[in-house]
């Protein structure tokens, strides 16, 4: 309960301020370097590590561009919960392009940031499908937009949290 309180009024404070000190800002790094390593073991893994039903009910329009599936048709898969799972998994990425800014960042470079997250993890899918034998994991434009959502909602989340505590106890 003590470290609850503790991390509300941190949070708070760095609302007022959006400071962060060199110690604080290489915590956060770290952080965002185990969260890189653990995307990458969900996307580049060759099966899906876990024991969930992602998969499209029914196969998406994809074409074979050398040895990679890509999937090119947008908004196919939003009914899948794999769509959405890609959402979650980037919304911490959001969380720290704010929490890791000096000065405010416009929707324009939140947006930019998501979508150069998921065409580098598309890109190196496609890389690695071409390249070894049996990787066979789809190339999908649908990745892209659910991670370049996940980095927009996760951003301004903690966004519209930090202004709710900064009201809640400002009272």
């Amino acid at each position: 309960m003590m470290l609850l309180v503790l991390s509300i009024t941190w949070l708070v404070r760095l609302g007022e301020k959006m400071k962060i000190n060199n110690q604080f800002r290489l915590i956060l790094i770290f952080i965002l370097l185990l969260l890189s390593l653990f995307i990458a073991y969900l996307v580049f893994t060759p099966n899906f590590p876990l024991p969930l039903n992602v998969g499209a009910s029914s196969l998406p329009s994809l074409v074979m561009v050398g040895k990679a599936p890509v999937v090119y048709v947008p908004f196919q898969e939003l009914h899948d919960m794999g769509f959405w799972l890609n959402v979650v998994m980037t919304m911490p990425v959001g969380g720290l392009l704010l929490l890791l800014s000096n000065r405010t960042i416009h929707f324009n470079w939140v947006l930019l940031t998501g979508l150069l997250t998921g065409v580098l993890i598309e890109s190196i899918q496609f890389i690695l499908d071409n390249t070894l034998n049996g990787f066979m994991r789809f190339v999908d434009i649908n990745d892209v937009i659910s991670n370049a959502m996940g980095v927009v909602i996760g951003f301004y989340a903690l966004k519209l949290l930090i202004v709710i505590l900064m009201r809640i106890f400002n009272k």
